[in-house]
């Protein structure tokens, strides 16, 4: 059947009273509370909030009012208005319960790690054995792993890192993609641990990694090695690095090498090492000539400059970006080449270069694909993020605002409120 629209369930406006169910369990003081923060934060950020939630309110897919719901979630918290965020994930949760199976679990992943992001871990258990009990049910042995594996990722985001470790050991290393699901689950176990400043665990995990992708082993000690630098811990952070890059060296795909030597390369950035950080990007850029086909060159070129920008050195990679939009135009596969003009014109706004990335916009389709309800606007919304990353928030918000898609729409303004609060905040998987 596939997702069923929030009309189907009940009533034309369910969205809205969804929403508004949620947040009646938040108590008067707490909203005035809530308010105050909201006007301490400014009129910009209150506003891309309100039309997050008229715009939430437009979407009449409940598969796509969840997703969206997650990230304006996500944007409450971040503006100190958890009550709202935690009934919100909640309400869409009880939504979640008449989907089909398989559109229920990849609901109930989405909630499950927004309600572990912001640290509700109380109500996040409820929704992973929910999800658990579906996921059960589901016949593809991929998709079953690809969920417990994420499921054990918010376990260990929780701090419970012996019950998330436990939780992948369990899962089947037999056939090479249920390998390399098993470890990437072992990667973001052992950044968890990293992060909570537990080295000696996240190394006893990242040790554990000894099938499926190389690029796994390589990102997992580039991954440590960046909270033992944040930490203090530079001889650690040293020795994961050069093991890193070791075995980034050592992977015969290009593809996979690229990223791998690109993180190292971020490592030495963040060591203050310069020098070395710019030899390594420019080489993990010479690697990605080994990768099996122009789209795959592009992209990993793409995401090389967006971790440069990352670093600082976004004025170096101008140069790199070129190289990544003219060797996409050689890409045989027409959906593979508007896919990664998406991509690319993401990476390209991250790094600064705004008038490039709408340059882009014409190449991308303005169509479903995937989730994203139109790929054009999934683009947009990916500016307006690049803007906010540079400070132009007025402008991002400008971006976001004529966004036609009600879904990249809520998710455009929901992760500038959040870029507001956190600068910092990282990139998606998909520029990494």
């Amino acid at each position: 059947m596939g997702s069923r629209s929030l009309k189907a369930l009940s009533a034309p406006a369910l969205a809205a009273s969804l929403l508004m169910a949620g947040c009646a369990s938040v108590s008067e003081s707490s909203q005035l509370s809530d308010a105050a923060e909201i006007s301490e934060a400014g009129t910009l950020e209150a506003g891309l909030l309100a039309d997050a939630s008229s715009s939430l309110a437009e979407i009449t897919k409940l598969g796509d009012w969840i997703s969206a719901s997650a990230e304006y979630a996500e944007a409450l918290a971040a503006a100190r208005r958890h009550g709202e965020a935690v009934a919100l994930l909640m309400s869409a949760h009880q939504a979640s319960l008449s989907l089909e199976p398989a559109d229920r679990l990849k609901a109930s992943i989405t909630i499950n790690q927004s309600l572990a992001s912001i640290g509700a871990h109380d109500e996040a258990a409820v929704v992973d054995a929910a999800a658990r009990e579906t996921a059960a049910s589901i016949e593809s042995k991929t998709t079953r792993q690809d969920s417990f594996a994420k499921l054990a990722t918010s376990v260990a985001a929780s701090g419970d890192l012996a019950k998330a470790l436990a939780l992948v050991s369990a899962l089947p290393q037999d056939e090479s993609d249920l390998a390399s699901l098993k470890a990437r689950a072992y990667r973001e176990i052992a950044e968890k641990a990293a992060g909570q400043g537990k080295f000696e665990v996240a190394e006893e995990t990242i040790s554990r990694i000894t099938f499926g992708l190389p690029y796994y082993r390589a990102v997992a000690r580039s991954d440590a090695a960046f909270h033992a630098i944040k930490q203090g811990g530079t001889e650690l952070a040293q020795r994961l690095l050069d093991d890193a890059e070791t075995l980034a060296r050592a992977d015969e795909d290009g593809y996979f090498a690229a990223g791998a030597l690109r993180d190292t390369a971020k490592g030495w950035a963040l060591l203050g090492d310069a020098e070395k950080s710019a030899q390594l990007f420019g080489e993990a850029v010479a690697l990605t000539e080994g990768a099996k086909s122009p789209q795959q060159t592009a992209r990993a070129i793409s995401r090389i400059a967006t971790v440069m920008a990352d670093v600082g050195m976004g004025d170096m990679a101008g140069p790199y970006l070129m190289q990544s939009i003219a060797t996409n135009r050689t890409e045989p596969s027409d959906v593979m080449r508007k896919y990664s003009f998406y991509e690319i014109a993401g990476s390209t706004a991250f790094t600064g270069d705004f008038a490039a990335a709408r340059g882009l916009l014409p190449e991308v389709p303005d169509e479903t694909f995937g989730s994203a309800g139109s790929l054009r606007d999934a683009t947009s919304r990916d500016i307006a993020w690049g803007e906010a990353r540079h400070g132009k928030l007025e402008q991002a918000a400008k971006t976001a605002r004529a966004i036609m898609s009600p879904r990249e729409r809520v998710q455009a303004l929901s992760r500038i409120v959040r870029l507001i609060r956190d600068p910092q905040m990282k990139a998606f998987a998909r520029y990494l």
